[in-house]
């Protein structure tokens, strides 16, 4: 297998994605610019669209998001609107998947570089509060979902939620990576996240600038990455299971490992 011999260098590509973010602006504007790419006059259509993108930036705390995050955010669902409206005018068929927390073989960001972090720390320690889930999906469940739904009429001009049927809480990660690395794992007093992520968020906003106009090389703490910090994450699979399509990685507490032993096998960790 030609990946398999020769793709065993990291390719360090840090996109930019928060489903956070995601979540929260399709919440606010997904009705409105459905709205919004209805009306026919250009000039009214134009005017509303930039009413609508002022009243979601306006929505966030101050600092909490660049705006250049957020309208990258707001351009992804308009597109996904766009495609929609153009499947239902001229009869072209699409689906729009979305993938949650991403892991599997060769993943650099996200999920991927969490768990060789979390591999690498000799203590891992989480405070007993930490209860929020977390999201996952194997790479190669979002390839063959992505085929899937390609070849499935029922599908056309749908959305889908990628994301398996692991119930993981952050506590329980923590200890999961400190047992497959074999370190000790401490258990930790609540800690107020409402209080604590605020502050990490300075210190990774400060961590990010230094490293990329500095050391001139990608973060180990991105600030965007802080805003997961204490929250809770739950996608329903259901409309796509409904459909026929069944997971080849349901559960990530067994394939997390076979994550973890590529990356020391191919000298990643």
């Amino acid at each position: 297998d030609l990946a398999e011999t020769c793709a065993n260098e990291p390719w360090n590509f840090q996109p930019k994605k928060d489903e956070a973010l995601a979540g929260r602006v399709r919440e606010l504007a997904e009705a409105d610019l459905r709205a919004a790419y209805k009306l026919t006059g250009k000039q009214d259509r134009s005017q509303r669209l930039d009413e609508i993108k002022t009243k979601v930036k306006g929505s966030f705390a101050e600092g909490q998001y660049d705006d250049k995050t957020i309208g990258g955010q707001l351009k992804k669902l308009e597109q996904e609107i766009l495609a929609d409206k153009f499947w239902k005018e001229h009869g072209v068929a699409y689906s729009a998947v979305r993938p949650t927390g991403v892991y599997g073989p060769r993943g650099v960001y996200g999920c991927g570089q969490m768990l060789m972090d979390m591999h690498k720390m000799k203590t891992v320690m989480m405070p007993s509060n930490f209860t929020a889930r977390i999201p996952w999906v194997h790479v190669k469940d979002v390839t063959k979902s992505a085929l899937f739904l390609a070849t499935n009429q029922k599908s056309d001009g749908q959305a889908y939620n990628l994301n398996d049927d692991t119930i993981m809480t952050t506590l329980e990660f923590g200890k999961y990576m400190s047992e497959i690395a074999g370190h000790s794992f401490v258990k930790l007093p609540p800690l107020p996240t409402s209080v604590v992520r605020p502050v990490v968020a300075t210190v990774a906003s400060l961590i990010q600038f230094v490293s990329i106009n500095f050391l001139k090389k990608s973060p180990k703490l991105e600030a965007d990455s802080v805003q997961y910090l204490g929250r809770d994450f739950a996608y329903s699979n259901d409309k796509l299971k409904k459909l026929g399509y069944k997971f080849s990685y349901p559960d990530a507490k067994v394939w997390i490992k076979e994550t973890v032993d590529w990356y020391q096998k191919n000298g990643w960790l």
